[in-house]
Formats: structure tokens, C-alpha cells, sequence
């Protein structure tokens, strides 16, 4: 977000109101913000490209995921992402290729992931290691 705009954002949220465009009239809000990134904020915040009393503001609880490399339940997300597809199974090897993998995305890439390889699959319903399209 540019500056600018983060400067109006915090006014909006110091203020509780905000005025539209051409407009005198002032609009009370009752609003929470909720927001998801996946920058650095320490680093922005050091290359001032992200103001440090909007951070403040915003910054009242943070949940830290991991990726989903470094998930626990990788194994068992993998199953249910997969019986979402239908009857199939994974072969040893698959499994081993999708938890040794990095996964530099997210679920959503692991989904797609898996719809293709069931695809790929088709009627045999096991999903080997060439169907999957990791590389």
C-alpha cells in the first residue's frame, strides 16, 4: 500500500469516520479491521515502506502459520484434500514426493495439486508419483 494511502487509513482508523471524495460531510464508522499478509513487516518497517503507527494500530493480534512444508499435519491434510476427489489413494511414493516437497504456495496449490494427479489418475483411483506434477 503506498504511503499516502496508508496515511489516510490511519486517520480513518483514529478517527472512527471518514469523508468521501468532494464531499464535506463527514461518515461515522463502527468498523474492525481484520488483514493477512505475507510481507516481512519487520523489514518494511526498517525500509520505511510501511508506516510504524498504522503497524501499531493494526498489529493487536497476530497468528503466525507455518508453511505448509513445515505443517505437522501435512499427512493428514493431504488425505482429506485428496478424498475431496473421490475414492483414490495415494501410492507410497506419491505420499513421500508430496511431504518431502517445499510447497512454496499454499492449500489452495496442494488442492490443485492433487485434483490434477486424480485426474491424471483417472479410473485406477491411485494416485502414483508421475501423476504428480511437483517440480
Amino acid at each position: 500500500m503506498p504511503l499516502g494511502l496508508q496515511t489516510l487509513l490511519l486517520r480513518v482508523l483514529q478517527k472512527h469516520c471518514l469523508t468521501r471524495l468532494g464531499s464535506r460531510t463527514s461518515i461515522s464508522l463502527d468498523i474492525r479491521v481484520i488483514s493477512a499478509s505475507h510481507c516481512d513487516f519487520n523489514q518494511r518497517l526498517e525500509d520505511k515502506t510501511f508506516r510504524e503507527d498504522l503497524y501499531y494500530r493494526l498489529n493487536e493480534l497476530q497468528v503466525l502459520l507455518p508453511r505448509l512444508s513445515q505443517r505437522q499435519d501435512l499427512d493428514v491434510l493431504i488425505s482429506r484434500l485428496l478424498y475431496r476427489q473421490g475414492p483414490y489413494r495415494l501410492a507410497a511414493s506419491a505420499r513421500h514426493l508430496l511431504l518431502a516437497y517445499e510447497w512454496p504456495g499454499n492449500i489452495r496449490q496442494l488442492e490443485q495439486v492433487l485434483r490434477l494427479a486424480a485426474a491424471l489418475a483417472g479410473d485406477e483411483h491411485v494416485v502414483e508419483s508421475e501423476h504428480l506434477p511437483l517440480s
